[in-house]
C-alpha cells in the first residue's frame, strides 16, 4: 500500500501563518491562518494527523528558521525554500497569503521547489552575532583567524568580552583599525 503523504505549504509572516494542504487524492484547500507561535504550531500538526505523513514547507525569509526548529521537533519533516526559485506562471501577479501558501503546498507535492540549507540553533546564534555585532567584522575576522568556530550557543556578551592573547593583542588592534568604524544593524 502506498504511503498517504499531506504536504503542507505555509506563508510564515511574523505574527501568523497562512496554511494550505495538498492532499493524496490530488485536493489542495487553505486550511486558514493560526498564531505565529509553538502552542498553535503544535495543535495545528496534532490536528493534521500522524507526522510521518506530513511533509511541510515555507519560503525563507525575515522570520528565520525557528518554525523549521519547531516542525522538526514535532517530527514532521520540513524543508525551507529558496523564494527566487518559486516557480509563477506568466501574469499571475495578485499576491495574496492564501495564494502563496496553495502554490507552495502543490508545488512541494510536485516536486518543483529548491530547499535551501538550514542552519542548526547554535550557527544561527552566531551568524546573528556577528550580523549585529558592533563590532561584526572584527569579531569574524578575528575567529577566522584565531580560533574554532564555536558550535554550541553564542551570546554578544561573551564575545565583546573576549580578551585575545597577549601574542595576538596588536593584530586584533589592528583589525578593529582597519574595519572601523563598522556600521551598527542593531
Amino acid at each position: 500500500m502506498k504511503e498517504k503523504v499531506r504536504f503542507l505549504g505555509l506563508d510564515v509572516h511574523a505574527e501568523t501563518i497562512t496554511i494550505a494542504a495538498a492532499e493524496p487524492d490530488g485536493e489542495v484547500r487553505s486550511l486558514g491562518t493560526i498564531a505565529n507561535r509553538a502552542e498553535p504550531i503544535r495543535k495545528l500538526i496534532k490536528k493534521l494527523g500522524p507526522v510521518k505523513h506530513l511533509r511541510a514547507c515555507y519560503e525563507a525569509g525575515p522570520t528565520g528558521y525557528v518554525l523549521y526548529w519547531q516542525l522538526t521537533e514535532l517530527g514532521v519533516e520540513c524543508e525551507v525554500i529558496a523564494p527566487t526559485l518559486v516557480p509563477v506562471k506568466a501574469g499571475d501577479r495578485v499576491k495574496t497569503d492564501r495564494r502563496d501558501a496553495l502554490k507552495l503546498a502543490r508545488s512541494h507535492r510536485s516536486a518543483d521547489l529548491t530547499p535551501v540549507w538550514v542552519p542548526d540553533p547554535g550557527s544561527e546564534a552566531l551568524r546573528d552575532l556577528v550580523r549585529h555585532s558592533k563590532l561584526g567584522l572584527c569579531v569574524c575576522a578575528l575567529l577566522d583567524r584565531h580560533w574554532h568556530w564555536p558550535t554550541t550557543q553564542v551570546k554578544r556578551s561573551d564575545v565583546e568580552n573576549v580578551k585575545p592573547p597577549h601574542e595576538l593583542e596588536t593584530q586584533f588592534h589592528s583589525v578593529i583599525v582597519w574595519r572601523s568604524p563598522v556600521r551598527s544593524f542593531s
